[in-house]
């Protein structure tokens, strides 16, 4: 794939990453951009996260879904709450599970 887009460089030698660049990029606000330029004139500019590499697997999209899904049953009540300290929660959490409290 190949993006050619031109912007103006404004004040404070500042310049917009247009849309189509940062979703290329798979950046957004906060995100690091590294430029290398050659000695012949071209730029290249790679996008860097920053996120752990050992948490990358929680910054996914499908994971951040899941995330987003949690929350929104957390903010319309649609939890059930255990109390971990008492052993009918404790039963009663596995089974709503499904398993047996000694299955491991």
């Amino acid at each position: 794939m190949t993006i050619e887009v031109t912007t103006p460089l404004r004040s404070k030698s500042q310049s917009t990453v247009p849309e189509a660049v940062r979703r290329a990029l798979h950046v957004e606000e906060g995100d690091q951009l590294r430029w290398v330029v050659e000695d012949d004139g071209s730029v290249t500019v790679v996008g860097q996260r920053l996120i752990d590499t050992s948490q990358a697997w929680f910054w996914t999209d499908e994971w951040q879904a899941k995330e987003r899904e949690a929350d929104e049953a957390i903010a319309s009540g649609r939890v059930i709450r255990y109390e971990l300290g008492s052993a009918a929660d404790v039963e009663a959490m596995f089974r709503d599970l499904g398993l047996e409290a000694d299955d491991e």
